[in-house]
């Protein structure tokens, strides 16, 4: 699994779409530190950093959908091309499964520790929001969890691509409306998505979100475990 998840790591950190959305992530971390003077990045009797919590509000918004665009195919495309029927003799579906997974995680976990690192440098401040970074971890646990599965279950990765970026506009829509409408059924699914969860008060609440992350990564495994390749 080790070796899968290495090369696949290297293989997406190489691509010229990561590379452009990288720049993108860093280049917002750097505007958002140099120029929203107004918000400080002292944490606040909550644990947060104003400044910080900004910026992976920005990061959450935009990351399902370049999330679509660079790990869409992550499974997708190789069944598509039948590259996984060289690997599945010698590694289980499980394991290559959870290390596409890994690899997706990664990736977000070095752009937030790139980005930190841009907006300490900018302020001249290191502090820990312990509260934010909780939350946006989680939250791409979520994404990732949601991106994966669709990849799985999609026949190429043009379609998984496509379905990911229908997804990722169709879910801050439907929270932006839930959060203006007061709606019962508009309620129940507003805690199926992951945004209400990133300025929750209670901590807590963080705990439903992981477990609707556990969910969705199962249910794409149990799908990939059936699925021909």
């Amino acid at each position: 699994m080790q070796a899968v998840y290495l090369y696949g790591l290297k293989h997406e950190l190489k691509s010229i779409k990561t590379i452009i959305i990288s720049i993108v992530f860093i280049g917002l971390s750097f505007l958002i530190a140099k120029y929203s003077g107004s918000l400080s990045i002292i944490l606040d009797s909550n644990g947060s950093s104003p400044a910080i919590q900004l910026m992976f509000l920005c990061y959450a918004f935009m990351g399902f959908l370049f999330s679509s665009i660079l790990f869409g195919g992550i499974i997708s495309k190789e069944v598509e091309t039948e590259t996984l029927r060289y690997i599945t003799p010698y590694l289980s579906r499980r394991k290559i499964y959870t290390a596409k997974y890994l690899i997706t995680i990664t990736y977000f976990l070095l752009v937030i520790l790139l980005a930190l690192i841009v907006v300490f440098s900018v302020r001249g401040v290191i502090v820990v929001p312990w509260r934010d970074l909780l939350s946006i971890i989680v939250f791409f646990l979520y994404i990732e969890s949601v991106i994966i599965m669709v990849s799985t279950i999609s026949k190429n990765e043009r379609t998984a691509t496509l379905v990911g970026i229908v997804l990722s506009l169709l879910f801050p829509a439907i929270f932006t409306i839930a959060y203006f409408r007061d709606n019962i059924f508009l309620d129940v699914i507003d805690w199926l998505l992951p945004y209400r969860y990133l300025e929750g008060e209670n901590s807590w609440e963080l705990l439903i979100l992981l477990l609707l992350a556990c969910a969705a990564f199962y249910v794409g495994m149990v799908i990939f475990e059936r699925k021909e390749i």
